[in-house]
C-alpha cells in the first residue's frame, strides 16, 4: 500500500473515532431545560423537585436550593427522558410549610417558557 493511502486511511480513521461519538451522544440528547423561578414573597423559599410519573424512580426528591425573597433564579436542569413524565415543582417556606406545588411535564414548561411564579 502507498504511504499516502496509508495516510488516508488513518485520517478516516482518526476523524470516525472522534466525530462519530460526538454525533452519537448529540442526537440521543433528552429534552430538558432549566426552571426560572420568580419568588414573589417576602421570604425565601427552597425548591424541590419530585419525581411524580416515571418509569420506576417515582417519588425521588431533589432539592434545587433556595429561591431569595423577591428575586428570580434559574435553577439547574431538568431532564426529560420522555417528555410526558412529570415533574413535581414545589417551594416550601422557612419553616418547611409548603407555599407552592404544581406538576408539570415538558410540554407544560416549554408552554410556560420555564418560567414559574412562587406567589405572594
Amino acid at each position: 500500500m502507498s504511504r499516502n493511502l496509508q495516510l488516508d486511511f488513518k485520517l478516516v480513521a482518526l476523524i470516525f473515532i472522534l466525530v462519530f461519538p460526538i454525533a452519537f451522544i448529540i442526537s440521543g440528547c433528552e429534552p430538558g431545560g432549566c426552571p426560572i423561578i420568580n419568588n414573589q414573597r417576602n421570604e425565601n423559599v427552597r425548591i424541590y423537585v419530585i419525581t411524580v410519573k416515571e418509569d420506576d424512580i417515582s417519588g425521588q426528591v431533589r432539592d434545587y436550593g433556595i429561591v431569595p425573597a423577591n428575586t428570580t433564579k434559574e435553577l439547574a436542569g431538568i431532564t426529560f427522558v420522555k417528555p410526558e413524565w412529570v415533574y413535581r415543582i414545589q417551594a416550601e417556606d422557612p419553616s418547611g410549610e409548603v407555599v407552592f406545588s404544581h406538576d408539570y411535564n415538558y410540554y407544560d414548561l416549554e408552554e410556560i417558557s420555564w418560567r414559574i411564579t412562587i406567589p405572594p
